[in-house]
């Protein structure tokens, strides 16, 4: 089973499947372009049977359909940078690369340039200096008032814990809440706080007077309770959780030829030498 799931889902062998496919698209022919398939897999033309199969699953195959995101997940963004004595970011850097479940600087961790900064479903690690902050950002979709709901983690006994911080940004950026927090916990909630379209809040993470030992858990909420100048709960709607939203970039989907090069880079006959 976990051969299959490899052969199913692994970057290597989806790259293999769009490689074997390009490899034919210069064939207008389908019972051409099935054969040449054949022959680069399985070493052999396929059967009347086979070549039948193959035609009916391409044409019977769907067209590509964009992945579909969850609603909430489109305002959480992934950076790095430096955090101002103000509260203000300097430069809001987007992390580079995800590796299916972390963003980091590449995929090589730690990254020779960014080091350290990494962030996932349920925390992360700052990088290696104050000026690479680890900073999970959500920008507000329309004008409400949010009250936020989070819990920091930090686990080791080691080092000297971590710096965690929530930016508003709004007309005038400033510090919400904050903890300096070393194998302990600390709930970062913020009762109420007032945003407009476009607002951002950071929830940032730097390393204490030195780096070692920084990785933390931080799941955080913001819970929509009503409009500026409304009372609270009039028009609550939005939930938006951090560990729930977490995505990366969309996976890239298989056309229908890639997908029966995939079908038969996946057969026994294939996998398995007689």
């Amino acid at each position: 089973p976990q051969q299959s799931l490899f052969f199913l889902n692994h970057p290597w062998t989806l790259q293999q499947a769009r490689t074997l496919a390009d490899a034919t698209n210069d064939l207008e022919d389908a019972s051409e372009r099935v054969s040449k398939l054949f022959q680069m897999v399985l070493l052999r033309k396929p059967t009347a049977d086979e070549l039948a199969d193959a035609i009916a699953f391409v044409s019977d195959a769907r067209p590509d359909q964009a992945v579909v995101t969850k609603a909430t997940a489109q305002q959480w963004s992934y950076g790095y940078g430096a955090m101002n004595d103000d509260g203000s970011i300097g430069q809001f850097n987007l992390l580079p690369h995800f590796t299916g479940q972390s963003w980091q600087g590449s995929a090589t961790y730690p990254d020779g340039k960014l080091g350290w900064v990494q962030l996932d479903a349920k925390g992360g690690h700052p990088g290696n200096t104050r000026e690479h902050a680890a900073i999970r950002r959500w920008t507000a979709p329309r004008e409400m008032v949010v009250k936020i709901e989070s819990s920091f983690v930090h686990e080791p006994p080691q080092g000297d814990g971590v710096r965690a911080f929530i930016v508003g940004s709004g007309s005038t950026p400033r510090i919400v809440a904050q903890a300096n927090v070393h194998q302990s916990m600390a709930d970062l909630n913020v009762e109420t706080l007032s945003v407009s379209k476009g607002d951002t809040i950071d929830f940032i993470v730097d390393i204490g007077d030195g780096l070692g030992y920084d990785q933390f858990l931080w799941r955080s909420k913001l819970i929509e309770v009503g409009q500026p100048n409304q009372d609270q709960d009039a028009t609550k709607s939005g939930v938006w959780d951090s560990l729930e939203d977490f995505e990366g970039d969309p996976p890239e989907q298989l056309d229908a030829w890639q997908q029966l090069a995939q079908v038969l880079i996946g057969t026994n006959e294939f996998l398995f030498v007689p």
